[in-house]
């Protein structure tokens, strides 16, 4: 009963003024202080086992509550990607070659505490000081909307970053507590994943893992193990931005349950100044193959649908003449669903075939609009159109030691027409080391969102001047990548 007043209790706290004028627990209260610690000691008798107490090496020396108390590891990621632009020569291709070190230090000196930190280092030596490409163009200036933003855009060159900070302890045994910044993801989706709530950049679904950065947040986990199922209360410090006042501050609450060997999740996260968000999601076998769904209803005035009001803009004229935009007249809806089938190739061989369907209430159906959406900051990859689809198919490589992996990935947007294959090996060419190459290839309709190019004159938005923009169709684009863990 107390371990659930404990749950309740953070929920309350995690929105904003609920639990404002609650006293602030001590330390003692937090971690427990002993008695003889807490005055002077009465006699010699027990100041000398004080001092023997102090004197023991803690659990790091000793050794013997873990077999090893301090782990230290990472992820080196070096890229090397180039797009072949329709029209151009080959000197003039882009490319970058992004690195990605990140270095992470894992302490458990008991089986009930863990602290993890994961730092990170960005560098692209084919960007300048701040950032920038070293050969500027208008196509550089949207090359992260295109990208979908989950790599972080270096305000600097290189940049130091940190990833994940969290404390991981338990109270009683019965509810599990991690505070600090930390990775949650919410949600069965594969490709699109609508109640990802409290992650503020999308994942890029064609890398090899995720790499977007932890967010600042305390999560307490009360699991009920005789009813299968777990509750979890968040508070959040970042809106999405880092909350420097207490009313800036969020709350998340979700519940999972397994019913009829199906897992059910239902959860729901507020934001001071923004409206609350809820969503659900479901996995469970059917016969042969695994089916999952997740719909996410996103509530609040901010939600609009959007119509192109002139198909050519003058040089100079105003953003907002060029399009309207209507308030949609209750919550939108976002929701994928799809299908996952496990099968032997081969002898000794498995194979993965997937397809995922994902209905956007938010997304356009007129490609003529993702510049505007580009303009005033509403673009994002992947979610900016109406509907999508993906088909995908993963298999190990026929070799002998298993060492090749192979992904053919097509997504469709099936507002725009537009469609991109690509095509990715994975080859383990020693332990811990993976070499990555992939190939993709951009058709449908130009001016689509997987075959994007873009055409605009100069304009301008409430006086501020925006510069004329020539983006060239990409219709082949690859890359090289190592990888290795440590």
């Amino acid at each position: 009963m107390r371990a659930a007043f404990l749950l309740l209790a953070l929920g309350a706290a995690a929105i904003p003024g609920l639990a404002a004028d609650a006293p602030r627990a001590s330390e003692a209260d937090l971690f427990g202080a002993p008695a003889a610690a807490a005055a002077a000691p009465a006699s010699a008798d027990a100041a000398a086992g004080l001092a023997s107490e102090l004197a023991k090496p803690d659990a790091f020396a000793r050794g013997d509550t873990v077999a090893d108390p301090l782990q230290i590891g990472g992820i080196y990621y070096q890229q090397w990607n180039a797009q072949f632009q329709d029209g151009g020569s080959l000197g003039s291709t882009p490319w970058s070659a992004p690195l990605q070190l990140d270095v992470f230090l894992d302490a458990r000196p008991n089986d009930r505490l863990r602290l993890f930190v994961n730092s990170r280092l960005l560098y692209d030596p084919t960007k300048d000081q701040n950032g920038n490409p070293t050969q500027a163009s208008s196509s550089s200036l949207v090359e992260s909307e295109l990208s979908g933003g989950t790599t972080t855009t270096a305000a600097s060159n290189p940049q130091a970053l940190l990833d994940q900070a969290w404390l991981k302890f338990d109270m009683e045994r019965t509810v599990f507590i991690t505070a600090g910044k930390q990775q949650v993801k919410w949600g069965t989706g594969h490709i699109w994943n609508p109640t990802d709530f409290l992650n503020a950049q999308r994942r890029d679904p064609l890398q090899p893992y995720d790499q977007r950065l932890g967010s600042p947040m305390i999560k307490a986990q009360l699991p009920l193990d005789s009813h299968q199922s777990n509750l979890y209360a968040l508070a959040l410090f970042d809106n999405p931005e880092a909350a420097s006042t207490l009313q800036q501050e969020g709350g998340a609450f979700r519940a999972e349950t397994v019913l009829f060997n199906a897992e059910l999740g239902a959860d729901a996260v507020t934001r001071a100044g923004m409206s609350p968000q809820y969503g659900a999601d479901i996995s469970a076998p059917v016969g042969p193959v695994d089916a999952y769904a997740e719909a996410a209803l996103l509530s609040g005035p901010g939600n609009a649908s959007y119509q192109r009001t002139t198909i050519t803009a003058a040089p100079g004229a105003p953003l907002d003449s060029l399009y309207k935009s209507q308030g949609l007249p209750g919550p939108a809806l976002q929701a994928s669903a799809g299908l996952v089938y496990d099968f032997a190739w081969r002898d000794n061989r498995q194979a993965t075939l997937g397809g995922e369907y994902f209905y956007n209430e938010l997304g356009v159906e007129n490609r003529g609009l993702y510049p505007i959406l580009m303009f005033t900051g509403r673009y994002q990859a992947l979610y900016a159109a109406k509907h999508y689809a993906a088909l995908y198919l993963t298999a190990e490589g026929p070799d002998e030691g298993k060492h090749t992996s192979y992904t053919l990935t097509n997504l469709a947007n099936v507002s725009d027409g537009s469609y991109e294959s690509r095509l990715d090996l994975a080859w383990v060419v020693l332990e811990n080391l993976t070499f990555g190459a992939y190939v993709a290839g951009h058709y449908g309709n130009q001016g689509g969102e997987m075959d994007f190019s873009l055409r605009t004159p100069a304009l301008s938005d409430n006086g501020r001047p925006i510069p004329a923009m020539d983006v060239a169709d990409v219709p082949v684009e690859g890359g090289l990548s190592l990888r290795m863990g440590f």
